[in-house]
């Protein structure tokens, strides 16, 4: 068995406000989602998706630092052959939802070296979403130590916190040793089961190196709490390379 989906969107963005410390700006967009599922040969399900969406973004200057707060919005359309809800029940997936997002950032300067970072993502939408639409915590990037263990809901929050320490050396590149600290919480609608709702906790410390080409990361992660059901490996390593191509 075996998937592909393909996404296609369009996104305008207008800039409603701007000074030397903030910025406001509104966009607006559609995108079709299509997966399909199958088995050798066999088409297993096809689905398509049409989402309009709509977004406030506002970056400022705040206690030395850099606020960044971005309110969204999603609406499941019944155009462009999207799927139709006509005769589905409650519990079931809908390809007509609504859904609300809010994702916060902040980055400080503590010292010159010392950097702080946190960062807020959430969801929420009283529909039961399609797998793709629900917002999914855990993996890499995400709460430490639940790289294969994952936690999904139409209901949905993560936070994490970052301090970093930057050494620069010379001109070639800059070292940053880190530690942070993630928490998330998700939670299915319509579904009172013992797996409709789940948390994770985590830390992870690491390295990063980043020159003007190449970028890497090299963590260590642990879990520190989770939901009963959950069953993730006592830690985790992680390991990124990015490259760096100017034309």
């Amino acid at each position: 068995m075996y998937s592909s989906s393909r996404t296609t969107q369009a996104n305008l963005e207008k800039i409603l406000f701007r000074n030397q410390k903030s910025k406001v700006s509104f966009e607006a967009g559609i995108k079709q989602k299509h997966n399909q599922n199958y088995l050798e040969k066999s088409v297993l399900s096809d689905r398509k998706l049409s989402i309009g969406t709509v977004g406030l973004n506002t970056t400022t200057s705040l206690f030395s630092g850099i606020l960044g707060v971005n309110l969204g919005y999603e609406r499941g359309l019944k155009i462009f052959g999207a799927e139709r809800d006509n005769g589905k029940l409650d519990i079931n997936p809908k390809a007509q939802f609504n859904k609300y997002t809010l994702d916060v950032s902040y980055y400080k300067p503590i010292t010159n070296k010392f950097v702080y970072r946190a960062n807020i993502y959430s969801s929420y939408s009283n529909d039961v979403l399609y797998g793709s639409e629900r917002q999914t915590i855990g993996g890499t990037g995400s709460v430490g130590g639940f790289k294969n263990d994952t936690i999904q809901g139409d209901k949905a929050v993560e936070i994490d916190n970052e301090i970093s320490y930057n050494i620069p050396i010379k001109k070639f590149a800059i070292i940053s040793p880190y530690l942070s600290y993630g928490y998330g919480t998700a939670k299915y609608s319509k579904d009172n089961s013992k797996y409709a709702r789940g948390y994770v906790t985590g830390i992870t410390t690491g390295l990063r190196l980043n020159t003007k080409y190449l970028d890497f990361d090299f963590g260590y992660a642990k879990p520190m709490a989770h939901s009963d059901y959950l069953k993730p490996k006592k830690q985790d390593i992680y390991f990124s390379g990015n490259m760096k191509i100017s034309f």
